[in-house]
């Protein structure tokens, strides 16, 4: 049985929270607290152990409990004086202070605290550290620490997991630290103001190394080479340089190698063939060159044998030579192929294997050529799928119609050419494409109607959703814009397996804002289409209503005709909508004038006539909207109708604070859509607009 004073203790703690389900991020977050009562033994309860002899409590997890509440500087928790571990993480505490009596009592093997809106005064940090000197687990994120870190840290020989990530940190980080004989595990990631160097290594048994978007400059240090233990480093988005050391090669266990964003150079050829545990390589925004990664062009054999790789990311290094044909060696684990940004050019290899396990292929901003690989339909995983800026000459690919992830399809800007349509006996359902970009090609025919009709994961959108947007300023410019990305914080513990998010974004602006939709789920999308700038002719179908998720529709510069079909008015998420530059003829349907989200609306230099609807959306359109159709009269052109006896056109009538949330969407839009990578070992995800996964990483760090 345990002792009465602590079972009072620990149910007067619980008696200061409320339950509350959105109080924890983990989805199988459950109410630890809530069996806890007075009548049975507290060593039994849940999150509770006792040490087996004298029965007084010593371990406490209560992460993911879904509490709510503010934590009180005289907690009762801390009245526990044999307590050895406490894990209060991915709970709500309001923004309260971590109470200083836990640096007082000090905790002698472990303490983790892991949770948002909690803030750590420096003091009480000093006190955790001066009192407990036996400390082996020492862990924060996103808990408001702003300020440095006391060199005392070094004194904590017994530590072996160390991590602040998202604290605030600044100054100088104490060099002494990365030396601490038992440390195995350290994690800096995102304080961008916390500076620091590398030191010079000893034999160290450190597995893990996160120092993601600090302010650690400087050169890899030649004695990287002794941490023969490590299997992720993970230092994107710092401020080193340099060549990098060839002791690299002694890194066997690496696993996880993220050096993007830095401005690294040099050659990694040599290193990386004894790299044979890679499942994740990123070298993206660097200064690599194809006289300094020779093997671009011609793979050595070593490098081919990679055969564990999850992630490639070559993206942004001034590339060239041909996109490597050993790919497919890597195909049975390859997810994630990143070559954009480049100077690659010859032919996309056609060695993709069935059942392979490509996830996303971005080989945008190159000068690649010939067509698509057939192989493409053994890619049943693929997901997102750019080729845009390229010199590519085929035809529709319908036979990835079939694919049953593919959410983003990008051809933009190339030589693609003829129609737009099935072709035999495929269904070219695309059955949940997201964003569709066709635009600046040579596709000729009539607007793909049949194809339209069966694309089933644009007919649907949540409309809840709109109200969970943001408004931010960007540059004033009117395009469609789309992008993926995946940046994890590898953080170790044995048996986890990573979560990783990849961000497809489309992007418009207008009116010099930013919109951001955050942690949108798998199921659901942001959806565009865009076929504006090739030879598409006939008239726009009546069926494209249907279409019910589009937010973003652009069909400009074509050779359409025919009237504006009404059916636009179906669109009632519809937020930007180009016609301009086509044949069409006849009225702007007054349907159109219920889009009441609509920020962005051209229809100019057609061959349009009548009044243009005259509602509070469309008094926002400047005459450049409209310019280049003589029959058109309104407002807005400032040309009264002559005619104008029909029956007035009322649309719904919105409040002032409907006008109001609406005209916070400008047209600038960043949409991110989260997808899951597995076979990685432990870790968060955390993208630019993206709230981090704190639950992810607290279960992987503890």
């Amino acid at each position: 049985m345990c002792h009465e004073y602590e079972s009072h203790a620990l149910l007067q703690f619980k008696d200061g929270f409320h339950i509350d389900k959105s109080a924890s991020l983990y989805p199988l977050s459950y109410p630890k607290t809530a069996s806890w009562n007075s009548t049975t033994d507290c060593c039994s309860w849940d999150g509770i152990k006792c040490d087996d002899l004298t029965n007084q409590v010593i371990h406490i997890d209560l992460s993911s409990s879904q509490l709510y509440g503010t934590m009180d500087a005289n907690s009762s928790l801390f009245r526990l004086v044999q307590l050895r571990y406490l894990d209060l993480s991915d709970n709500d505490f309001k923004y309260s202070q971590i109470p200083s009596r836990i640096g007082v009592n000090g905790i002698a093997s472990a303490f983790g605290m892991v949770a948002s809106q909690l803030n750590l005064k420096l003091s009480t940090l000093k006190n955790l550290i001066q009192n407990s000197t036996k400390l082996e687990t020492l862990g924060f994120a996103l808990v408001t620490i702003a300020s440095n870190l006391p060199d005392t840290l070094t004194n904590l020989t017994s530590l072996k997991h160390l991590a602040f990530y998202k604290c605030e940190l600044h100054g100088e980080f104490p060099l002494g630290v990365f030396n601490l004989p038992n440390l195995n595990y350290l994690h800096l990631g995102y304080n961008p103001n916390l500076n620091g160097r590398l030191p010079e290594f000893q034999s160290s048994s450190l597995t893990t190394l996160g120092l993601d978007y600090t302010s650690f400059n400087g050169t890899l240090p030649v004695s990287i080479g002794k941490l023969s233990s490590l299997n992720t480093l993970s230092i994107p988005g710092c401020n080193f340089f340099g060549y990098i050391p060839s002791s690299f090669a002694n890194l066997t266990q690496l696993g996880y190698l993220n050096l993007e964003d830095n401005k690294f150079k040099g050659d990694l050829s040599a290193s990386l063939a004894y790299l044979t545990k890679l499942y994740h390589l990123s070298v993206g925004f660097n200064e690599f060159t194809v006289e300094t990664i020779s093997w671009i062009g011609t793979i050595s054999p070593s490098i081919c044998n990679l055969k564990s790789l999850v992630e490639l990311d070559f993206s942004l290094n001034n590339l060239s030579g041909n996109v490597p044909s050993c790919l497919g060696n890597f195909s049975q684990s390859l997810e994630n192929l990143k070559l954009n940004g480049n100077k690659l050019s010859g032919l996309i290899p056609q060695t993709l294997k069935i059942g392979n396990a490509l996830q996303q292929i971005d080989l945008s901003n190159n000068n690649l050529q010939g067509q698509l690989p057939r192989e493409l339909v053994n890619s049943i995983r693929l997901e997102y799928f750019d080729v845009s800026h390229n010199n590519i000459n085929d035809s529709f690919p319908f036979w990835l119609g079939d694919l049953p992830e593919l959410k983003v399809l990008a051809l933009s800007n190339n030589q693609f050419h003829g129609d737009i349509r099935c072709s035999g006996n495929m269904t070219c359902t695309f059955p949940k494409l997201h964003i569709i970009d066709l635009s600046h090609n040579e596709f000729s025919g009539s607007f793909p109607s049949e194809m339209i009709q069966s694309w089933n994961a644009i007919g649907s959108f949540p409309s809840e959703m709109i109200q969970s947007w943001k408004a931010m300023k960007t540059s004033n410019t009117s395009q469609l814009q789309y992008d993926q990305n995946s940046h994890e914080v590898n953080i170790y513990n044995q048996g986890l397996s990573l979560k990783s998010e990849m961000h497809y974004s489309f992007m418009m602006s207008n009116k010099g804002m930013l919109r951001v939709y955050e942690n949108l789920q798998e199921f659901y999308s942001m959806i565009a289409m865009d076929i504006s700038s090739n030879k598409i002719s006939g008239e726009i179908p009546q069926v494209i209503g249907n279409l019910k998720g589009l937010i973003f529709l652009n069909l400009s510069n074509n050779i359409l005709i025919g009237t504006i079909p009404s059916s636009l008015g179906k669109l009632t998420n519809l937020e930007a909508l180009d016609l301009s530059f086509n044949h069409l003829s006849g009225k702007i349907p007054q349907q159109l004038a219920q889009l009441t989200f609509l920020e962005f609306f051209n229809v100019s230099f057609n061959n349009l006539s009548g009044p243009i609807p005259q509602n509070k959306q469309f008094s926002t359109f400047q005459d450049n909207s409209f310019e280049g159709n003589q029959g058109l009269c309104g407002d807005q052109l400032l040309k009264k109708c002559i005619d104008h006896r029909g029956p007035s056109f009322s649309p719904p009538s919105t409040s002032d604070d409907d006008h109001e949330s609406e005209s916070l969407f400008e047209l600038y839009w960043y949409v991110i859509l989260i997808g899951y990578v597995g076979g990685l070992v432990g870790g968060v995800a955390l993208g630019s607009a993206f709230y981090p996964d704190v639950v992810g990483w607290l279960k992987r760090f503890f």
